[in-house]
């Protein structure tokens, strides 16, 4: 995120004039970081991934046409998994930098088995940047169950704020979570591919802050790969990236760089963010998977049968048993033309009729992986 103080809680906030390409923020760095301590005496013998479960609330005003879409959620919810899963564009990372990238799929997220995309209209246009965005009886929405599930909500934060997150310990806990602003998420005016507002803020959830620290040579982030920073950088990569006697790491997903400019998570940045949810999370590991929906995996995919191809009217697609999975798919013609899309819980085999596309190749979407299929 990009961090600010809101009443007299501390909370890390990202500020962003939407007005022009530039980035702003009020940064309040804790004078006493309340992790560090703990973390840095804990041990952890944790391994494989750890998957969190999410919900979302879409809490935007009656005075708005702005609208977030099952789609929407589902591609930003993919984009938070290939950034937390250690998918990084090796043309943006630096030599300098490549020892400390991660490429651990060490974190992921699914939507939450029960309710997980809850939409509310209010009378409040900026609720994004009130408390009432927390609390029901105020005109927002509660969390549901904090401490197994990350929140996350999509509100208006007004003119210049992105977003926030709660840094762990800092406020009660039916206000832990993440704001969104739906310009600056998947889809959104504000910002433009690959949307990382979200997985900036997530990290701040999960106990990051910005490379910089509070400012000046002088203050860390209390992540010992990530070089000293003596402030932010916005927009595209910069010309000269150094500061502090050495080369600034602007490319990871804590600064204020495009999103289209940053990369990834180093390796301390994920371990600190593992030991973080051990010590001051613990209540998102209680789960194991139960309370997560079906969401296609990669193992599914190997496996994914589309047939026939050509075909006239019908396509069918299998995975391995014949199960329910909440999941979405698009179809683009071969202009990238989208011509069909459906989400929210498909029932497998799945059987899809293009029996009225006129003649050609098109390309199937799902699971984050494209297919090839031909209308004849």
């Amino acid at each position: 995120m990009r961090l600010v103080g809101l009443s007299l809680v501390l909370l890390f906030l990202f500020a962003t004039i939407t007005g022009n390409a530039q980035s702003k923020c009020d940064f309040q760095h804790p004078h006493k970081d309340p992790i560090t301590p703990v973390i840095s005496q804990a041990s952890s013998s944790r391994s494989g991934m750890i998957t969190i479960p999410v919900v979302f609330h879409v809490v935007l005003s009656v005075h708005t046409s702005r609208s977030i879409s099952d789609e929407q959620i589902l591609l930003q919810l993919d984009q938070l998994n290939r950034d937390f899963g250690g998918e990084v564009d090796a043309d943006l990372v630096p030599a300098v930098f490549e020892d400390a990238v991660s490429r651990a799929v060490a974190i992921q997220f699914c939507l939450g088995s029960g309710e997980s995309i809850i939409r509310k209209r209010v009378t409040i246009d900026d609720i994004g940047i009130s408390e009432a965005i927390f609390y029901d009886d105020l005109g927002g929405n509660n969390a549901v169950n904090p401490e197994r599930y990350l929140n996350i909500w999509i509100a208006d934060t007004g003119g210049n704020i992105a977003g926030y997150a709660s840094y762990p310990e800092q406020v009660a806990l039916e206000r832990q979570g993440v704001v969104v602003h739906p310009e600056f998420f998947q889809g959104g005016s504000f910002a433009s591919s690959p949307y990382r507002t979200l997985t900036h803020e997530v990290g701040h959830y999960l106990g990051l802050l910005h490379p910089w620290g509070s400012g000046g040579c002088n203050s860390e982030d209390f992540v010992d790969d990530t070089p000293l920073q003596a402030g932010p950088y916005s927009n595209r990569s910069p010309e000269s990236p150094e500061s502090c006697g050495s080369s600034d790491m602007y490319m990871t997903f804590m600064d204020y760089t495009d999103d289209a400019c940053t990369a990834f998570f180093t390796n301390q940045q994920v371990s600190r963010m593992v030991s973080v949810i051990e010590e001051f999370r613990p209540g998102l590991l209680q789960h194991e998977g139960d309370e997560c929906k079906a969401i296609l995996t990669a193992s599914d995919l190997a496996d994914l049968k589309i047939y026939p191809v050509p075909t006239s009217s019908m396509v069918f697609i299998e995975v391995n048993s014949s199960v329910a999975i909440f999941d979405s798919y698009a179809i683009y013609d071969a202009t990238g033309r989208q011509v069909a899309f459906k989400s929210g819980l498909l029932d497998f085999p799945l059987a899809i009729d293009i029996s009225h596309f006129p003649s050609g190749i098109y390309f199937l979407r799902i699971g984050g992986k494209t297919r090839k299929i031909v209308r004849n």
